[in-house]
């Protein structure tokens, strides 16, 4: 507590440091035993401090992998066997590189749960070596039929419908580094009707459709001639179309 106040009373920056160093010092007292092994045999390969990011909620803990399993051990209850979530090797389908927060730090890991269900979890490491080290480790030790697919690949299934619209433009997503763990790179899916008004909609008739040759900002003349005069009057460096998508503070801007 005396360290918590000491560190209220300095600058943002120099607070912010102090609050890490105390946090790290903390999770350092909560070390993963070999009682939470599922195995008497397993041994530890690699333990990694990370955050588990959610949509609306961070939770700070540990990773520690086995040459059979991927353990997670929250530090919100450390010593609780109950808490850990584990994971075997041969489970995990995909493992992909993210950014986080415009550091390349974070690692989503796609698991199938119950036999058929696909989940992916989004862990954010403490430093770009931890963050290769576990990609390297999980990519070498888990089955070699890691999904790995090609664009011209999925486009072609596409094509030829034997995937739907929703999941190529999920993939789409996938490869442009979002994901819908992390609400700053949440997936974004076109708006592609016109009619908002009518009872039905005829799909066959193409004025229902946006015409998506242009941006949402230039759907309508009034609408262009707003943003047009927006960017006459603003500072540099000067953009048309800004979005800030679902998340309060990070955002990207579309310069032209």
């Amino acid at each position: 507590l005396q360290q918590l106040n000491r560190a209220s009373q300095l600058h943002h920056v120099e607070h912010q440091t102090m609050i890490a160093m105390i946090a790290h010092h903390r999770q350092s007292l909560y070390p993963f035993k070999s009682m939470f092994f599922d195995d008497l045999y397993e041994r530890e390969c690699g333990n990694f401090i990370v955050d588990m990011v959610e949509p609306l909620v961070n939770v700070p803990g540990r990773i520690v992998v086995s040459k059979a399993r991927l353990y997670f051990q929250p530090f919100s209850n450390a010593f609780s066997m109950a808490d850990i979530v584990k994971w075997k090797l041969d489970s995990i389908v995909q493992v992909v590189c993210r950014s986080y927060i415009l550091q390349d730090v974070g690692l989503e890991v796609f698991i199938v749960e119950n036999g058929s269900t696909t989940s992916n979890y989004l862990f954010v490491l403490d430093s770009v070596p931890s963050r290769n080290e576990l990609h390297q480790f999980l990519v070498s030790h888990c089955p070699s039929n890691l999904e790995e697919s090609n664009q011209s690949n999925m486009t072609l299934k596409w094509q030829n419908g034997l995937i739907s619209n929703y999941e190529y433009l999920y993939y789409l997503n996938n490869i442009s580094d979002r994901t819908v763990n992390n609400l700053s790179q949440y997936p974004v899916f076109p708006w592609v009707f016109s009619d908002y008004t009518s009872s039905t909609l005829d799909l066959s008739n193409p004025a229902i459709y946006r015409d998506l040759t242009l941006p949402i900002g230039a759907l309508s003349q009034k609408r262009l001639d707003r943003i047009l005069e927006r960017y006459k009057e603003m500072p540099e460096p000067r953009f048309m179309f800004g979005s800030k998508l679902l998340y309060p503070r990070l955002y990207n801007v579309l310069f032209n």
